[in-house]
């Protein structure tokens, strides 16, 4: 495996591995801060819907991020096969062709794997008893 590589998949690694161990106190702080308390008080005396806490909101944005994303590498796969199909022969734009659907498969792959993760620590975050 080259150098670049292990370097690139060691980063990864220590990013996860910080942001799970960081963002549950995060989170925590968050929610129990003045502000939040304020937001809350504020909600229930003005009868409207609101959230509690910014957390569903950014359940939302993530969500919509990766489903954009998501979209993003679909359309490459598609611009790539259309590239192949027309490249009449020429071998270096059928090249190109095969690795931009490599590369749009490796992301997608990636972002499903991204929205399971994201998926599974929101629900653990929101349900700790897993009611």
């Amino acid at each position: 495996m080259p150098r670049k590589y292990l370097k690139t998949l060691l980063g990864a690694i220590l990013t996860f591995v910080v942001g799970s161990l960081l963002f549950p106190q995060y989170i925590w702080a968050v929610s129990n801060s003045p502000i939040i308390q304020n937001l809350k008080a504020t909600k229930d005396a003005s009868d409207l819907p609101a959230y509690d806490s910014p957390i569903p909101v950014v359940i939302l944005v993530i969500k919509g991020a990766l489903g954009i994303v998501a979209v993003l590498f679909f359309v490459m796969i598609l611009i790539a096969g259309f590239k192949w199909m027309t490249a009449g022969g020429n071998t270096e734009i059928i090249d190109k062709a095969k690795k931009n659907i490599t590369s749009a498969v490796i992301g997608l792959i990636i972002i499903m794997f991204a929205y399971v993760i994201t998926f599974f620590v929101l629900n653990m975050i929101l349900n700790p008893t897993g009611s």
